[in-house]
């Protein structure tokens, strides 16, 4: 019995589409995202919600093109890293978890 979806045919053009998407999602990660990353505990508390508002326009809209796999919000990178260090420090392991 013959199938479409396991002929060879099919499968490198899949993978092809697969490792592209992949590609694209890495390369807007490292060029986009880690950029205001970088630059977001300096301007991130002086940001306008007309600006962050912008910002979250145009981050959904490189995921609506391919660009990103998933929807980043600016406020989700602004409080992420803050939250990640407070669970951090109530840990009894973590060195700052005395002060």
């Amino acid at each position: 019995m013959y199938s479409p979806l396991l002929s060879v045919s099919h499968q490198p053009s899949t993978i092809r589409h697969c490792s592209v998407c992949l590609v694209r999602d890495v390369v807007s990660q490292a060029i986009i995202v880690t950029r205001i990353l970088y630059a977001l505990p300096t301007w991130g508390c002086f940001l306008s919600k007309e600006l962050s508002g912008r910002i979250d326009v145009y981050l959904k809209r490189c995921y609506r093109y391919g660009f990103s796999s998933k929807i980043e919000c600016i406020d989700t990178l602004f409080d992420t890293p803050y939250v990640e260090l407070l669970s951090k420090m109530l840990s009894s392991g973590h060195c700052l978890h005395d002060i």
